[in-house]
């Protein structure tokens, strides 16, 4: 599964609406203690994984062992700026730093998860 991280402005930059929730919105990532980071699905992910479920939304999801709250979907047509390199989904740039530290603080990165809670 490919991911992006993105500065909360990209969707909005490229034009996108959401076709469920919504997008990053500025101050993203800055929230009470307790609430979980918010992470945006493509399409492809939210049919395959979650049988197009609108209730996704709002919904906690473990990325790395780490949760994240769905707060929307990427429009049907919209997998990405890469071309030949679809990803899945999207966390705000601002989330990187937790990441990497987590995953180097792990004796072994490879072990990867994704699921819902």
């Amino acid at each position: 599964m490919a991911g992006g991280l993105k500065a909360v402005p990209y969707f909005q930059v490229l034009g996108l609406r959401p076709q469920v929730g919504r997008f990053f919105t500025p101050g993203a990532n800055e929230h009470a203690y307790g609430q979980h980071d918010e992470v945006v699905l493509s399409d492809r992910e939210w049919r395959v994984r979650f049988n197009a479920d609108p209730r996704i939304v709002g919904q906690a999801i473990t990325i790395n062992r780490h949760p994240f709250t769905v707060i929307g979907v990427a429009p049907p047509d919209f997998a990405g700026i890469y071309g030949g390199l679809a990803q899945s989904l999207w966390i705000p740039m601002s989330e990187i730093l937790d990441l990497l530290a987590y995953l180097m603080s792990e004796a072994n990165p490879k072990h990867a998860m994704y699921s819902l809670r």
